[in-house]
């Protein structure tokens, strides 16, 4: 009897040994719901059939006079997903530092009926890469 506890007890020491020696420094140690950037999301329509989706966001910038360019809109019909690449774009010249909010259009198009995973990446410059702000699940009917 006591082998076995013996070997159990060596087992698990070498599973604890393997666990400490993993890459545990790296992982993330809590998970919480963040609160998205973006106010007063709304979509709108356009035109006759096949109607057009436009999204529009207003997010809070650090002065007046942001503007964001869409480098990107995919949508996925098949995995009901919608990727949208921004890129914001800071004022010319000098302005007074004051938030101020910035809104962004994005043309999405036609869309198949279903429920979506909508994906906001941005960017500061184009220097810099994506990163993603902010997710919603949109239902198209």
């Amino acid at each position: 009897m006591s082998s076995k506890i013996g070997i159990s007890i060596l087992a698990a020491l070498a599973t604890a040994c393997t666990w400490a020696g993993s890459d545990t420094e790296t992982k993330a140690t809590h998970v919480e719901r963040t609160v998205s950037p973006f106010e007063d999301v709304r979509i709108s329509m356009r035109g006759p059939k096949p109607v057009r989706f436009v999204l529009h966001f207003v997010r809070d910038m650090p002065t007046p006079g942001w503007t964001f360019d869409i480098d990107e809109v995919s949508v996925d019909a098949e995995t009901k997903r919608i990727v949208i690449r921004a890129t914001e774009k800071r004022p010319d010249g000098i302005v007074v530092q004051v938030i101020s909010p910035a809104e962004m259009t994005v043309e999405l198009g036609a869309l198949d009926p279903g429920r979506y995973v909508l994906e906001c990446w941005t960017r500061r410059g184009t220097e810099r890469p994506y990163g993603l702000t902010d997710a919603m699940v949109v239902s198209a009917r």
